[in-house]
């Protein structure tokens, strides 16, 4: 797809606002087209990114994301039938720190401002990953719990090594090893109250 299309797009996200069903059908398709596409979907982020920049277009970006987060949608780009069970969710959104905190994005992501599908896990949100989500709060530092989601690719699928994290915290890889040995004891004892 071309920058024109993807204006074109737009002009039938603004007109539309989820007043015709057949019309909005069309947004999805062609919204999970985009997203199946690889080209398509990395040069449509680069057009939306440029095109926040330039325009005044909150609204078209909600709606993108409303269409793109409602369960339909979700299903067609995973593929899966209404009998099955959403397990993740795409969303549409700016890189930001969060996002940079646990390895999902780039500095210059979010330096650039630049938007992003990130897909999450649904199967791990859940009360228990909440309350130990809570616990690591009021257990680790800051530094400590990001060692520890950077270390063991929590969030994503990916671990990263000592050197990695020490690199993107700036720090040296033996402040980092010790953060994470401090961090893991520290678990462990808490860990024990938690069962």
């Amino acid at each position: 797809m071309n920058d024109q299309e993807f204006k074109d797009l737009h002009k039938k996200i603004i007109i539309n606002v989820r007043d015709d069903s057949e019309v909005e059908e069309s947004i999805t398709s062609k919204l999970v087209e985009i997203y199946h596409n690889e080209t398509d979907r990395q040069n449509y982020l680069d057009w939306l990114t440029i095109n926040t920049k330039i325009h005044h277009m909150p609204q078209e970006v909600k709606t993108v994301q409303n269409i793109i987060n409602q369960a339909p949608t979700q299903r067609a780009i995973f593929r899966i039938s209404n009998k099955e069970k959403l397990t993740e969710k795409v969303r549409l959104m700016r890189a930001n720190n969060p996002l940079l905190y646990r390895g999902l994005c780039s500095q210059e992501q979010v330096d650039n401002k630049e938007y992003l599908f990130h897909v999450e896990n649904l199967s791990s949100k859940g009360k228990s990953s909440d309350d130990f989500n809570d616990d690591l709060n009021s257990v680790l530092t800051s530094k400590e719990k990001l060692v520890i989601y950077l270390y063991f690719g929590f969030h994503t699928d990916d671990s990263k090594s000592l050197g990695q994290i020490a690199s993107f915290m700036d720090i040296s890889r033996n402040t980092v090893q010790q953060m994470l040995k401090n961090a893991l004891a520290k678990m462990e004892v808490h860990l024990k109250d938690f069962k």
